[in-house]
């Protein structure tokens, strides 16, 4: 997985692509308008792309989950030209649809549920804070390994012996307007179905 991030207000004409937010960066190596960080084992974890505007309008702030065709398209090329592998195309995005099949009290935090949630094939428990969220909701998980609209990733855990397998989002985390203290949910979108990926439709 790999993300873009644009804000050239905040940083300027840079394309951003993550590949691992965790790696540290040991060494960089400078290709014309592409800078490529690499961690201590030569393993490429990271691409800055100036000077974007040149080649195409961005109109996003911030993250872009999943890169139009076109996009990729025009990204690669540079890539290519400057002996970098292409970057693949997206075949999931890693935020999952899924329904809240069942809620508890959680034992040790009055502020905290313990969902199960169904996802297609895919059965998880996690626990949330949000407190819109009931049995029959339909929610957007961050699934294990999804690098999040912030940059980091999420990584499954067991907290306090409860299984976080997945991450309940808010509306701002999808950078879709709405509240960011409680969950976004779908449960008036019937197009949107259990276990499909939210930004691959």
């Amino acid at each position: 997985m790999y993300r873009f991030f644009y804000n050239r207000a905040a940083i300027g004409d840079i394309l951003i692509v993550v590949m691992n937010p965790e790696a540290r960066v040991d060494h960089k190596k400078e290709l014309g308008n592409i800078v490529a960080l690499y961690d201590e084992k030569d393993t490429l974890v990271g691409i800055n792309i100036f000077n974007i505007g040149e080649v195409m309008k961005i109109k996003v702030n911030g993250v872009i989950m999943i890169p139009d065709e076109k996009m990729l398209e025009i990204i690669n090329n540079l890539l290519t030209k400057e002996g970098l592998e292409a970057l693949p195309t997206l075949t999931e995005s890693g935020y999952k649809v899924a329904l809240v099949t069942k809620v508890e009290e959680h034992p040790l935090d009055e502020k905290a549920q313990i969902l199960e949630l169904s996802c297609g094939d895919d059965k998880y428990e996690t626990v949330s804070s949000y407190p819109n969220v009931k049995a029959g909701s339909k929610v957007v998980v961050a699934t294990d390994g999804t690098i999040l609209y912030d940059g980091s990733l999420f990584h499954k855990a067991i907290i306090r012996n409860i299984n976080n397998d997945v991450l309940v989002v808010s509306a701002p985390e999808l950078r879709i307007e709405g509240s960011a203290n409680e969950a976004f949910l779908l449960d008036d979108e019937p197009s949107f179905k259990e276990g499909e990926d939210f930004f691959l439709r």
